[in-house]
């Protein structure tokens, strides 16, 4: 039987909530998931998702996910977007989670760059970057709604913690 991209989302969802915090100098761990591997390298970007533009009040931000599950959050200082725990490390499984509902959602697949014909003036432009041993995935859209995409920013922003 084959599972359909709720599935996928639950997933995901149940590894984030389920990571444990383990310590900064832990081993790396390859990741491997259908055909993408994650970095090997603990200090490679694995996944970076970003907000910018537009009159979003979660924005502009820049999260960093390393392949040793390390976060980075990048923001002005007038801006409101945090991290819940700051010490938080995502463990493999939630590494995993994330790249197979990456590989469920068909973001491997999507065009670069998806932009409405008339987006709004105040629109921000969101992005998604996917290192793996194969090569690097960068979505960019700007007023346009692709529920692929936006399930898989939805379940990184909590995976990481992101609160406002």
């Amino acid at each position: 039987m084959r599972q359909g991209p709720i599935w996928y989302l639950a997933l995901a969802a149940l590894a984030a909530f389920l990571s444990l915090t383990v310590p900064a100098n832990a081993a790396p761990r390859s990741v491997m998931v259908g055909s993408h591997h994650l970095p090997d390298s603990p200090s490679a970007a694995a996944f970076v998702m970003s907000v910018r533009g537009g009159f979003s009040g979660n924005g502009p931000f820049v999260l960093t996910i390393y392949a040793n599950g390390q976060l980075k959050l990048m923001h002005p200082a007038s801006g409101r977007v945090r991290l819940r725990d700051r010490h938080l490390v995502l463990t493999a499984n939630a590494l995993k989670g994330l790249l197979k509902l990456a590989e469920a959602e068909g973001f491997f697949s999507m065009r670069s760059r998806i932009v409405s014909k008339k987006p709004l003036p105040d629109a921000s432009r969101m992005s998604i970057t996917i290192t793996t041993q194969e090569g690097t995935k960068t979505v960019s859209v700007l007023g346009v709604n692709v529920p692929g995409f936006y399930e898989l920013f939805s379940v990184i922003d909590y995976a990481a913690g992101i609160t406002t």
